[in-house]
Formats: structure tokens, sequence, C-alpha cells
């Protein structure tokens, strides 16, 4: 198993703990300066009960755009492009290292028809500082 994948586990064990109120106020504080997150659409960092709270928290309002792009996340975008066909199944690029298969990435949530074509993807890497929460 590669170091990433690893230290994201240890990480997702320890995150989700939930520490004595004092405790995880200064974790949490500490993580969100040392991140430099904008907690101005959340709440206050200590009143989270664990990091992982922290990670996925809630928008107090819904963001409304006018006009512009609209992005499923908040995040960089590393790479887009088309899937390309090797050994029989459609590849889109690596994911933290590891190059995924349409087929593996989507299970059975599609046709193998639709594939004919190839599939467009967009690889958005999510930092710690970055809005995790799916709607």
């Amino acid at each position: 198993m590669s170091f990433s994948k690893e230290s994201s586990r240890l990480f997702g064990f320890v995150a989700g703990i939930k520490f004595p109120k004092m405790i995880q106020k200064v974790i949490n504080e500490n993580y969100v300066k040392y991140f430099n997150i904008n907690m101005s659409e959340f709440k206050a960092p200590c009143e989270y009960e664990s990091l992982n709270a922290l990670f996925t928290r809630t928008l107090q309002i819904p963001r409304k755009l006018e006009e512009g792009f609209i992005s499923p996340s908040d995040g960089k975008i590393l790479e887009c492009g088309s899937t390309f066909l090797a050994n029989e199944e459609h590849f889109a690029f690596s994911i933290k290292g590891h190059a995924y298969s349409v087929e593996e990435l989507l299970k059975d949530s599609f046709e193998k028809d639709e594939l004919k074509n190839g599939l467009d993807y967009v690889n958005i890497y999510l930092s710690p500082k970055d809005y995790h929460r799916y709607h």
C-alpha cells in the first residue's frame, strides 16, 4: 500500500476521534490556522466535535451564483480530458497515484454501451482547506 493511501487512512482514523472539548478546540483552531481556512461561511472551529466534523463542515448559508462556472467541489483542477481504452477497459488518469478504470470507479452505475465514445472527466484536488461536503 502506498504512503499516500496509508497517511490518508491514518488521518481518517485520527480525525474521527472526539477529544474532550478543550483539547478538540485547540486541535480545530490550529488546523484552521495552519491550513488558512476561511471560516466565514461556517460555524466557529470550536463548535465541531471532531476534526472530521470540521473537515466535512456544512455551509451556514447555501451559495448562490448569478453567473460563472459551477463546480461539484471547491478545489484545484489538476487535469481534465477524455477516457482512453487500454486492455479492453476505459481509463482516466490517476487519482492519488493509482490509475482507475471507469468500470472500477463507477461499478454498475452506467451501461457499457455508454463507453463506446469514451467519457470526459475532471480531476479536482481538494486540499485540507477546501470545502469537502457532498450535497
